[in-house]
């Protein structure tokens, strides 16, 4: 199974994307949700997705990802 990170900062959207189809039976698994670039960057360490789903233009940090993210990856 992939583990999947979503990334947007609007809750509706994000609600959006975590019901728009059933995760499971496309043997992914949701394992966060945050609202920025970096919450993002704190729990890739732990969380250690496979994929990450990413808004382009969010508050504190967006999803130009910088060399530090590059590495975690």
């Amino acid at each position: 199974m992939y583990k999947l990170l979503i990334v947007e900062d609007e809750m509706l959207l994000r609600q959006g994307i975590v019901h728009m189809l059933n995760w499971t039976e496309h043997d992914f698994l949701i394992v966060g949700q945050v609202s920025n670039g970096k919450e993002a960057l704190e729990c890739i360490d732990t969380l250690k997705p496979d994929i990450i789903i990413t808004d382009i233009i969010m508050p504190v940090m967006d999803a130009s990802m910088p060399p530090s993210m590059r590495a975690a990856l």
